[in-house]
């Protein structure tokens, strides 16, 4: 599978995080089909998906918080929301692509094969790990056929866990010269499998579809790069805008999410 950094959306909403990455991904594609949400909380990726890519079929969202649900439907951004514990969740239907983005962390390793058995047998999923479910490693994954990435400097890098090749969001020569550090760290990054722990990106998909993968040709300035630096900031906004409409107010329901006004 071949990365693709989306530079629209860094240009257009936010600097580096897992969502350019994730996103280059899912423009790859002529249509994500029906698409669900694993964990929508209160609608986030949602948003990104109906207002930003828009090449789906129906969105689904399931989340075990009926109070975050309450809010989220109010939106308008899915065409079905269920509360559900994601391991009692029944679809009728399989679906063409699944996210579980941050969700998964802290669970027991049996719910990946839950979240896999909603999906289509030439399907994609997009997982983003904080850490790994309980009892899975880097290499269970693996095995399951996910391309398994380590995020590094907030999404500037990923690294290959399988092949241990080295991605970046840019051709500064800061970002270089950190690619030419881990090129040279690589056999004692693999001896010690240092990379494995942290956080990570994974993507599954039908081996059989070619994927683009090709490495995102932008230059980054050094006014950029400090940009590069700065936390998610914009597109948290747009989403507190848009929940504000119906909410009246955002403190709450940040401040639910970890995120204080």
């Amino acid at each position: 599978m071949k990365l693709k950094y989306d530079e629209d959306y860094t240009n257009t909403f936010h600097s580096t995080g897992i969502e350019p990455w994730i996103l280059g991904y899912l423009k790859s594609k002529e249509s994500l089909g029906r698409v669900l949400d694993v964990g929508c909380g209160l609608g986030f990726s949602a948003l990104l998906l109906k207002l930003y890519l828009g090449n789906y079929e129906q969105l689904v969202g399931v989340d075990l918080s009926s109070e975050k649900i309450s809010k989220v439907k109010r939106l308008n951004l899915y065409d079905e929301l269920h509360v559900a514990n994601i391991q009692d969740f029944n679809p009728k239907i399989k679906f063409d692509t699944l996210m579980a983005l941050e969700v998964l962390h802290g669970l027991q390793a049996e719910v990946l094969t839950t979240i896999e058995s909603f999906v289509k047998e030439k399907g994609s999923i997009i997982l983003a790990l904080p850490s790994l479910p309980k009892g899975m490693s880097v290499e269970d994954l693996i095995k399951r056929g996910y391309d398994v990435y380590r995020y590094l400097l907030r999404g500037l890098i990923l690294v290959d866990l399988k092949r241990y090749e080295i991605h970046l969001a840019g051709h500064s020569t800061f970002l270089k010269m950190i690619k030419f550090i881990l090129t040279v760290l690589k056999p004692l990054l693999r001896i010690t499998g240092s990379l494995k722990r942290g956080y990570l990106l994974a993507f599954k998909q039908d081996k059989h579809e070619k994927v683009p993968l090709k490495a995102l040709s932008a230059l980054i300035s050094k006014d950029h790069m400090f940009s590069l630096t700065l936390f998610s900031f914009n597109s948290h906004l747009e989403a507190r805008k848009r929940i504000a409409s119906v909410n009246g107010s955002t403190g709450f329901i940040y401040k639910a999410e970890g995120i204080n006004s």
